[in-house]
């Protein structure tokens, strides 16, 4: 991601091929390219929104005591929406049923073809990244959520901040 940022010489020219990208990806005028952030486009005979994951992620928003806000004009079952739930949930300590239902019924049910559509539809490959990561973090959710996490391999040490390759690290802190 990092790479395709910095490719172009012009910042404003590169923030607009991805503003491009994104409106073919994720806004259906991609057509067959389109790569639908909802979960209701996944699933079912007419693949339509506002299906059954719409209501039942509605159902989950009204246990966690929240719901979508009269600003927002998205279904429930948008995938920002869901990660957004499942944060509260680690916040707020959800019961175990929540949690399952809301990572293996709806976020890992959907993300791996959301995923898989945007690796074969983005043609920089910005946005096929992005949902490569998301991904991972699902997964990695899932597995540490039902005790087969492995322990991390990142080259970081207790007192170290990684930094991906290439990236300077941050100033150093001042002693308090």
């Amino acid at each position: 991601m990092r790479e395709i940022v910095l490719a172009g010489d012009n910042p404003a020219e590169v923030a607009r091929d991805l503003s491009n990208e994104f409106i073919l990806l994720f806004d259906g005028v991609g057509g067959p390219r389109t790569a639908s952030p909802y979960e209701s486009a996944y699933f079912g005979f007419s693949r339509r929104l506002f299906q059954a994951p719409t209501s039942e992620i509605n159902r989950l928003l009204r246990q966690a005591d929240v719901s979508v806000s009269s600003d927002v004009k998205e279904p429930a079952d948008h995938l920002s929406i869901e990660l957004a739930l499942r944060g509260r949930m680690m916040r707020e300590s959800a019961s175990c049923r929540n949690k399952c239902a809301l990572l293996d019924l709806h976020l890992m049910a959907f993300a791996p073809m959301l995923a898989d559509k945007c690796l074969e539809a983005d043609r920089a490959g910005f946005y096929a990244a992005a949902a490569d990561l998301m991904l991972g973090f699902v997964r990695a959710l899932r597995d540490a959520f039902s005790g087969r996490s492995r322990p991390s391999t990142l080259p970081v040490g207790d007192d170290e901040i990684a930094v991906a390759p290439g990236a300077s690290k941050p100033p150093e802190r001042p002693p308090s």
